[in-house]
């Protein structure tokens, strides 16, 4: 008989369930009138020798295998044991027991073939199938739906027997069972020494349960832990608050948005059509549409964030609120120019800008206009500008500047007060020499002010005089250094020196 001879019965424990199967291989028998291992071999009336051998009940790739020897020489000794594995290798030994490594899965006929003293000889032959090295299962969760089972049928103490293998996995095919790792929190489960599980349910429970379980091979690979969940009859919820969630809405300057708050709330029954704003909009208004509408207006010519925060209640009294965030974005307006006015001094230049009081949005660009009249004037495109009056120059002027931007221009006038200052006298003289040493000496001074002009004059030899333009009489001939000084009505003063020779 080839296959499994179910003699010798071998108990394995995987977890928490038993597996009983024959783990006793005889395979392939060639010899004939031999007795089983278990009762020892049998001599015949001939004297040839019994050859006979056990394995190891699972022989694995690149793994040893163990060869146990049962021959008997029936009243000789055995001198020689000549071992064929069936992979192409043998070996020749005078012990009996011996080891092999197959490199290869599949089904070999090991053969054993003996000698004893005299020369008689016996061979045995069984097939050994060798495997790969046992590769661990696959476990897949498992979810089933016994919402319909009927109030008996999970409270009457009868269990539940889902095949929890179904789709699981093994790479070499093997059979598969299962071990559980963790109970489930209502319930238990039951492996024992069936391939099925038995789940008993908790009386009275209902909702969802869930255990973790293994997958085992026959030759004890284990898998991963996978999950179990099932659904125990009709669960009626206990009513809850609705769900608000958050809003975003997104409006343009000037603009006005329309927002439904109910687009992401929930409830375990339909929204009520009153939505109630709890906390209104800081910077625009707001027209409550019914239903969760809304619709929003921003203030005029505002841009930034604003929200606001309304509550809605169901039909069983439960309430809550959430928040609604606006972002209202700039829209760019053509620009508005405002006239300005400044003061500076006469003979100083001016620096300033023009932007203080415009109102400019996105990017501004200034440029001069119109020049200035009693001076110059130079705008940079910040705005920002230089004027400087002319020589000497008191009263009013002005220049026109514009500003654009990417939707418009506009034109402002910039007013200018110059005011006046002293300035100093403008002194001067000419002189000319005459008979007797007379010189006459000819003011040229001014004052550009306008104001009057006091004079003193130094002649050089001790005389002065306070004349405009005085004559004076030396009393010997040489070489003399005359000073005019000449102070206006401010007290601004101007000094000149001439020499005069005689």
């Amino acid at each position: 008989m080839e296959g499994l001879m179910l003699t010798n019965i071998k108990k394995f424990t995987f977890g928490v369930f038993a597996l009983f199967l024959a783990m006793t291989p005889v395979l392939g028998i060639v010899s004939v009138n031999k007795a089983s291992a278990a009762g020892g071999p049998t001599c015949g009336a001939d004297g040839v020798p019994y050859s006979s051998f056990w394995t190891d009940a699972t022989i694995m790739t690149n793994q040893t295998a163990n060869f146990t020897n049962y021959s008997d020489g029936c009243g000789d000794q055995i001198t020689n044991y000549t071992w064929d594995f069936g992979d192409g290798t043998g070996y020749s030994s005078s012990a009996g027991d011996i080891t092999h490594v197959y490199l290869t899965p599949g089904v070999f006929v090991a053969t054993l073939t003996v000698t004893d003293e005299v020369g008689l000889t016996d061979s045995y032959s069984r097939d050994l199938n060798v495997r790969d090295v046992n590769q661990s299962p696959t476990a897949n969760n498992d979810q089933y739906d016994f919402s319909g089972l009927s109030d008996y049928s999970l409270d009457s103490g009868n269990t539940i027997t889902p095949d929890l293998r179904a789709n699981d996995s093994d790479p070499e095919g093997d059979f598969l069972f299962a071990e559980v790792v963790t109970q489930p929190d209502h319930g238990s489960v039951n492996v024992g020494q069936s391939v099925y599980t038995s789940y008993t349910p908790e009386p009275g429970y209902r909702g969802p349960v869930s255990f973790t379980y293994r997958a085992v091979d026959v030759y004890g690979g284990v898998s991963n832990e996978a999950t179990v969940t099932m659904t125990l009859g009709t669960v009626v919820p206990d009513p809850v608050a609705p769900t608000l969630q958050n809003d975003q809405a997104v409006v343009n300057e000037d603009s006005s948005v329309q927002i439904n708050v109910y687009a992401n709330d929930s409830d375990d029954q339909p929204l009520p059509g009153q939505v109630d704003v709890v906390d209104g909009a800081d910077h625009g208004t707001l027209q409550n549409l019914g239903n969760g509408s809304f619709t929003y207006t921003p203030a005029a010519n505002y841009n930034g964030v604003d929200s606001f925060v309304y509550s809605v209640t169901d039909a069983d009294g439960f309430s809550s609120q959430a928040i609604v965030n606006i972002t209202v974005n700039p829209v760019i307006e053509p620009p508005v120019a405002i006239a300005d006015n400044f003061s500076v001094s006469e003979d100083s230049a001016l620096s300033g800008s023009v932007t203080t009081n415009d109102s400019v949005e996105g990017v501004a660009t200034y440029s001069l206009q119109t020049q200035a009249q009693h001076g110059t004037v130079s705008v940079s495109t910040d705005g920002t500008f230089t004027y400087t009056p002319a020589t000497n120059y008191n009263g009013s002027d002005s220049f026109t500047y514009a500003v654009s931007n990417s939707e418009g221009s506009a034109t402002a006038t910039v007013s200018l007060t110059v005011s006046s200052i002293n300035d100093d006298p403008t002194v001067g003289f000419n002189f000319t020499v005459g008979s007797h040493r007379n010189v006459s000496f000819a003011n040229t001074s001014s004052d550009i002010d306008g104001t009057n002009l006091t004079y003193s004059w130094n002649f050089g030899d001790g005389g002065t005089s306070t004349a405009v333009s005085p004559t004076h009489k030396y009393k010997k001939l040489g070489n003399y250094i005359a000073t005019l000084i000449v102070t206006d009505a401010n007290g601004a003063t101007a000094v000149i020196t001439k020499t005069v020779s005689l």
